[in-house]
């Protein structure tokens, strides 16, 4: 039994700046992989609170190393069966929260 099976995606977009003769340049996107990860899905309709103290029905919870980099909240995530971000896509959506624990990082969508 593999631990993480799974790929995290995170969707980095570029910001406009200014060349060398003072024109904006066209802001560029792509999905950068982030984490191996495990996804599971949020079967019982369970309730986290947010950080503003709302409570948040999630979609799903993504386990990753405790070395993985925190992604802030709003980031759109691909969660893939595969390292590829356009093939066997198992969820994407925005990070609703993400928890830096002892053992593991967790991420809900």
């Amino acid at each position: 039994m593999v631990q993480y099976p799974h790929f995290l995606f995170v969707h980095v977009v570029s910001e406009s700046v200014r060349d060398s003769e003072g024109n904006w340049t066209t802001p560029t996107s792509s999905w950068v992989l982030h984490s191996i990860c495990r996804e599971e899905t949020n079967g019982k309709g369970t309730v986290i609170m947010g950080t503003d103290g709302k409570a948040i029905v999630f979609s799903s919870i993504v386990f990753m190393p405790r070395t993985a980099a925190k992604i802030p909240e709003n980031t759109e995530v691909i969660v893939s069966d595969v390292k590829s971000e356009s093939e066997q896509i198992r969820i994407k959506g925005p990070v609703l929260k993400f928890n830096p624990g002892q053992l593991h990082c967790r991420l809900w969508i």
